[in-house]
């Protein structure tokens, strides 16, 4: 039933999130998105590497480089998690390099998203937060490969 309610808009919002029509035939089933929610539970408590990134089109270069380097040291596809994924069923991607970065930096409709490696060896939490000096997006990377980025040295 909440899917009926939030199909429309979620695949308009994963549309815009990776640059391309998505329709109802990509994303997986509900059950999928309960199991794999369940499985990614592993990366509750573990260590992690963050960095918080101006909410701004002019970070959007850097924020590439970064998906770059995350892909690089996981070679998975990837689960997209955004509001209403378990509702609705989970977006699988090719890589990190598949986010439109600019939409990303550019609007705060996505709010919160997960980032999960196929192969549930990485994860990756986006977030927006509110400062006195503005919107940030927080990155918060965990796992095997993800969690060990030296965000410091990526410019």
């Amino acid at each position: 039933m909440r899917k009926k309610i939030f199909i429309a808009k979620y695949l308009g919002m994963l549309s815009k999130l990776v640059a391309k029509p998505v329709f109802e035939k990509n994303i997986g089933s509900i059950n999928d998105a309960k199991n794999i929610r369940a499985q990614s539970q592993i990366f509750e408590g573990m260590s992690s590497q963050k960095i918080e990134l101006n909410f701004s089109i002019h970070e959007a270069e850097r924020l590439e480089k970064i998906f770059i380097c995350l892909g690089a040291l996981n070679f998975s596809n990837v689960y997209l998690w955004v509001e209403n994924s378990i509702d609705c069923g989970l977006l699988k991607i090719d890589s990190l390099a598949s986010i439109n970065v600019e939409y990303l930096l550019g609007s705060a409709d996505w709010g919160i998203m997960g980032l999960l490696s196929e192969d549930m060896k990485d994860y990756l939490l986006l977030e927006i937060n509110e400062y006195d000096d503005g919107l940030k997006v927080g990155l918060d990377a965990k796992g095997a490969n993800w969690g060990a980025i030296d965000f410091s040295h990526i410019q």
